[in-house]
């Protein structure tokens, strides 16, 4: 369990949110990695040829 309360201007979180909050960036991560394997891989090809 972390403390914010050395100063930082991060507020100090509930754990339970703090883990709802990395799960979405993960969730987040995970959805942009499969679009780019969906539309990225055609369009990054025409990408690097410009």
């Amino acid at each position: 369990m972390r403390t914010w309360r050395s100063g930082s201007s991060v507020p100090s979180v509930p754990d339970g949110a703090d883990q709802a909050y990395q799960a979405d960036r993960l969730e987040q991560m995970r959805i942009k990695r499969i679009w780019r394997k969906k539309c990225g891989s055609s369009r990054s090809g025409s990408r690097k040829n410009v």
